[in-house]
């Protein structure tokens, strides 16, 4: 039989810091254009719609 060579990766080995600090920004940069396209893509546009339906 052929030898499974996933058996032979490393799972136990750290990410290095550099890698881990840069990966970290990023999803924190991601997570932070997220939110803004929340606020005022879904959140802003139905507070100003219930605003203006209370208002009549």
């Amino acid at each position: 039989m052929n030898k499974n060579p996933f058996k032979d990766l490393e799972t136990n080995k750290e990410a290095p810091k550099e890698i881990k600090e840069s990966m970290m920004k990023e999803v924190a940069s991601i997570k932070l254009i997220m939110e803004f396209g929340d606020l005022f893509f879904i959140k802003y546009p139905s507070v100003v719609e219930s605003y203006f339906k209370n208002k009549k």
